[in-house]
C-alpha cells in the first residue's frame, strides 16, 4: 500500500493506492462519514490481488483539505472532487465501491458520469422517510466544538461507541456493550477520524442522509449491485430501499455471513458480468 498527496483544484487530496494496473478498471473505494480510508484498508488490501484499487480520503475528512468552496450542503457539491480526482489519475473508467456516505456519493456520482462508471458496488444504502430524515437532523448530530472541559471528547467517543451498537445511535442505552467482534480499538479510530474531521464534521453525513432516497437508485443507468448484509445496523432501512421497484440493471444481495463472507460478496460483485439493463 501506498500513501500519498494530490493536489486537485477542489483542494489537496490525500488517497491510498492497493495494487498495480491490472489491465482493468480500477476501483476507487470511498468511505463513511466522518471516517477516513483508515477505516477501508482492509477491503482496500483483500482486493488488491485481483484490482488496482484507490482510497481516497473525502474533502475535509482524514488528510484531505475541505472543499474550497462554501460548506458543502449536498452529494452533487462532492462529485467534483471525484471527477478531478479520476482526471488527475487518469482513470477513464472505474469500478466505484462506497458505504454508508460513499456509497450515496458514488450514486451520485454515477448519475451525474455514468460513462465514467462501469459498475458499483455499494453497503448501507438505505431509503428514510422525510418525518425520519427531520428527527435524525434534529438529533443525530451532537455538537462537537472543541470545550474547555474536554466534554466534546466524551461526546465524540459516545456517538462512536453506540454507532458500533445500533442505529441511530441516540436510541442506545447508556450501558450497552459493544457486539462481539468489535474491539474498543475500532471505537477510537472512529473518534480520532471524527475528532480529525473538526466541528464540520457533520457535512458530508447529512448531505448523505439528505441523499437516501429510493428515487437515486431507481435512476441509475449503471450496472449496480447493493449488498445487503444482515449484520449491519442499517438492515430494515437497506431492506426498505430493496422493496421498491428497480430497473434491472440494479440489484440486491443478501449476506448472511460474517465480514469474510461479505468481503467475498464485494470482491465478486466487483468482478463479476452484470446486464447493464434499461
Amino acid at each position: 500500500m501506498e500513501k500519498r498527496f494530490l493536489r486537485l483544484k477542489t483542494g489537496e487530496v490525500f488517497y491510498r493506492h492497493f495494487g498495480r494496473s491490472t489491465g482493468q478498471a480500477p476501483v476507487v473505494l470511498l468511505h463513511p462519514s466522518p471516517l477516513s480510508s483508515v477505516f477501508l484498508e482492509r477491503l482496500g488490501h483483500f482486493l488488491s490481488d485481483a484490482l488496482e484499487v484507490y482510497a481516497p480520503d473525502l474533502p475535509g475528512y482524514g488528510l484531505s483539505a475541505p472543499l474550497a468552496q462554501v460548506l458543502p450542503r449536498q452529494m452533487s457539491d462532492y462529485v467534483p472532487f471525484l471527477l478531478n480526482f479520476l482526471k488527475k489519475k487518469r482513470l477513464k473508467h472505474v469500478r466505484l465501491y462506497g458505504t454508508a456516505t460513499g456509497c450515496q456519493l458514488a450514486i451520485a456520482f454515477a448519475l451525474a458520469f455514468p460513462e465514467k462508471v462501469e459498475r458499483l458496488v455499494g453497503e448501507n444504502a438505505c431509503h428514510f422517510e422525510e418525518t425520519e430524515r427531520a428527527e435524525l437532523f434534529r438529533t443525530y448530530f451532537p455538537d462537537l466544538r472543541p470545550q474547555a472541559d474536554g466534554s466534546h471528547l466524551l461526546r465524540a467517543w459516545e456517538m462512536c461507541y453506540k454507532t458500533c451498537i445500533g442505529f441511530p445511535w441516540t436510541q442506545v442505552p447508556a450501558n450497552a456493550p459493544l457486539p462481539a467482534g468489535i474491539p474498543l480499538a475500532q471505537v477510537q479510530a472512529m473518534a480520532v477520524d471524527t475528532l480529525l474531521a473538526g466541528e464540520h464534521y457533520d457535512a458530508a453525513y447529512r448531505a448523505a442522509f439528505e441523499h437516501e432516497r429510493a428515487e437515486y437508485v431507481q435512476s441509475l443507468r449503471v450496472p449496480a449491485t447493493f449488498i445487503l448484509w444482515q449484520q449491519s445496523i442499517l438492515w430494515p432501512y437497506m431492506e426498505r430501499l430493496a422493496s421498491f421497484p428497480m430497473p434491472p440493471n440494479v440489484r440486491f444481495l443478501r449476506c448472511e455471513g460474517d465480514l469474510s463472507k461479505r468481503y467475498e460478496l464485494i470482491k465478486t460483485a466487483l468482478l463479476s458480468p452484470q446486464p447493464s439493463g434499461a
